[in-house]
């Protein structure tokens, strides 16, 4: 059987002054009594634990492996390269295998003298990070020249001062790791943290095993067999992971609402400033990581698969979709998948902020126009995917297929319509404000009681 994935050296091909270097797909093919064909088409056909065999990835120096196809041709005009490749790849597996082949997307091809050039873009961005650079060191700086508590408070009315140390990483950390409250009832819910800390390494963890199981392989039988093992269940079905968060969020969200409204109710003027508050505390930390993604991230690397994984989709999605993500609707853009792809949940979570607070401001958080709104809520939880998944005729279950994990971002373009619209993981979020809403209530009544004992 070919092998699914195979690369010819790179560095060597590109030595050459007029090396050229093409990453491609190719579908194989047979007359229907070639026996090895039909193996082939019977092996992959079970598509939940196996990759697709009929579709091989191939990356080819055009200059050396094919040099004896080339017969004079011009490898500058697509037409005459891609007749150059078809007829040597197509020969290849034929004396090889007895199969044909046809090349169907050539990724991208790679020359001898192609360099990434540094453009106006990147100088910017550049000089924007240095300046925050220099900031940081000189807030850091000035908090360590004032280490006593008591002087920084005593200079914390000064404008400049305070702007200055919210970039000094010592204050910053010591905001962090404090867990100071003046109310008990925020000192309840201590607890969370431990959850998302773990829920936390659980997700870095299934995305650093998806990062080495895509792409180019030497053993994809091997990630095949993970299938068979439970504990691989567990991540390639991490999606459900995510639905933790929307659960914390929302039970958080609403719980703090719960015990503002008893200082004061909040009043329609507030919710500009705080949807504002809560992009401003995303978004500075987001515009620069999606600023270094768009520009100086293509830069730091090189080799067969760079374009195809970085620069061509990472870095071309990022400078093209960027107010997408700024404006956490990015999850609704079919096209985006590579930018910042683990993004997607916050996207979502913003979503179901803002929907929250609508909901919160209109009912006031009780009555029955609360409960109403929750009951809509779970309607729209229950009927909302299957209604989605028969009309956009997907398959109901996202799996992580492994040929999902051919492309990294193949997770995300498989399951970019039936799992990242918020409105189709509202369970989790209404569950959180069930539990929110449960928790005040048994503390109202418990202090009514208490009132009316005493």
């Amino acid at each position: 059987m070919p092998r699914l994935f195979d690369l010819d050296r790179y560095d060597s091909c590109l030595t050459s002054d007029h090396g050229l270097y093409c990453v491609l797909r190719v579908d194989l093919f047979a007359d229907e009594s070639n026996r090895l064909m039909n193996q082939i088409k019977e092996y992959s056909a079970y598509a939940a634990k196996h990759y697709n065999y009929t579709n091989i990835d191939r990356g080819v120096c055009i200059t050396q492996t094919c040099k004896e196809f080339i017969k004079g041709r011009d490898l500058e005009k697509d037409i005459e390269r891609n007749q150059v490749i078809e007829e040597c790849l197509n020969t290849t597996m034929f004396k090889q295998y007895g199969l044909q082949a046809n090349v169907t997307e050539i990724y991208n091809c790679d020359r001898h003298d192609d360099k990434v050039q540094i453009d106006d873009t990147d100088w910017i961005v550049a000089g924007v990070i240095a300046a925050l650079v220099f900031l940081v060191l000189l807030g850091t700086l000035y908090d360590v020249m004032h280490n006593k508590i008591s002087v920084s408070k005593n200079n914390m009315n000064n404008e400049e001062y305070y702007l200055l140390m919210n970039f000094s990483l010592r204050k910053n950390w010591n905001d962090l790791v404090s867990d100071e409250s003046t109310d008990p009832r925020r000192n309840r819910l201590k607890g969370l943290r431990g959850v998302r800390s773990i829920t936390n390494c659980l997700m870095i963890l299934a995305h650093v095993a998806f990062i080495n199981s895509a792409g180019f392989m030497d053993s994809p039988h091997a990630v095949e067999k993970t299938y068979e093992s439970f504990q691989y269940h567990l991540l390639y079905n991490g999606l459900l992971i995510v639905q933790v968060f929307f659960l914390m969020s929302a039970f958080l969200q609403s719980y703090l609402m719960h015990l503002r409204s008893e200082v004061a109710p909040f009043q329609w003027s507030e919710l500009p400033i705080i949807m504002f508050a809560r992009w401003w505390r995303l978004s500075p930390t987001y515009a620069v990581l999606l600023a270094f993604s768009g520009t100086w991230l293509r830069h730091l690397g090189a080799g067969p698969l760079w374009r195809l994984y970085v620069g061509d989709s990472v870095v071309a999605q990022c400078r093209r979709y960027w107010p997408h993500h700024l404006l956490y609707i990015n999850n609704y853009v079919a096209d985006d998948t590579a930018c910042q792809l683990q993004t997607w949940h916050i996207a979502v979570d913003m979503q179901l902020f803002v929907v929250t607070m609508l909901v919160y401001m209109c009912t006031r958080g009780r009555g029955r126009g609360w409960h109403l709104a929750l009951g809509l809520l779970l309607l729209v939880g229950l009927l909302g995917p299957p209604l989605h998944v028969w009309l956009q005729d997907l398959q109901a279950l996202a799996m992580v297929t492994p040929e999902s994990l051919v492309t990294y971002f193949g997770i995300l373009v498989m399951s970019v319509l039936i799992a990242l619209p918020f409105y189709l993981v509202v369970e989790a979020p209404l569950a959180g404000l069930l539990l929110s809403l449960l928790g005040h209530t048994q503390k109202t009544n418990t202090k009514q009681n208490k009132e009316k004992i005493s």
